[in-house]
């Protein structure tokens, strides 16, 4: 379910308690007297609070009172009957790319790689490979927090048989 779709099926309500609340309105904070509306809610009726957390540096929206990583509630008028799955509050296309290091076989060879956004950046297959990859993650993952990676081709291994599986 997208956020849209979250927003049309549930309904947040509008924060009467501060003006200019985030999320159109919607969103109460964490302390305070907000806060104190949503516990109270949360006990009396919980099946209508929601939590806005932060999972590095995504934000979702997850069923239920919560207190680690979160930024703030919504409450709605519709309510929850099973706990749905948590929502991102971002679209597909704008989740940032995931960083990933894998092993890939061939029938030739076997070499690790590291996974960006899809793309696949190949390294030899002995441990200075595997520790040429794990820095190559550590730095797409730092650039891709840093407004984006810009790939040297030149500096990837490639051997002969860029086929095979990645696991």
């Amino acid at each position: 379910m997208t956020y849209d779709e979250w927003v049309s099926t549930y309904k947040p309500v509008q924060n009467e308690l501060v003006a200019n609340a985030p999320y159109d309105g919607t969103m109460f904070e964490t302390f305070g007297v907000e806060v104190s509306h949503v516990l109270n809610l949360s006990h009396s009726d919980p099946s209508r609070v929601w939590t806005l957390l932060d999972c590095d540096g995504i934000q979702y929206v997850s069923a239920g009172y919560h207190l680690v990583n979160r930024l703030g509630y919504f409450i709605t008028a519709e309510r929850f009957a099973d706990t749905p799955d948590d929502v991102c509050v971002l679209d597909d296309d704008e989740l940032p790319p995931r960083v990933e290091l894998r092993k890939r076989i061939s029938s030739a060879h076997a070499e690790w790689c590291v996974i960006y956004d899809g793309n696949v950046y190949p390294f030899g297959g002995d441990s200075f490979g595997l520790e040429c990859a794990e820095r190559e993650a550590e730095r797409m993952e730092s650039a891709r927090d840093n407004n984006g990676f810009n790939p040297d081709p030149d500096f990837y291994y490639s051997g002969e048989d860029l086929s095979g599986t990645i696991v």
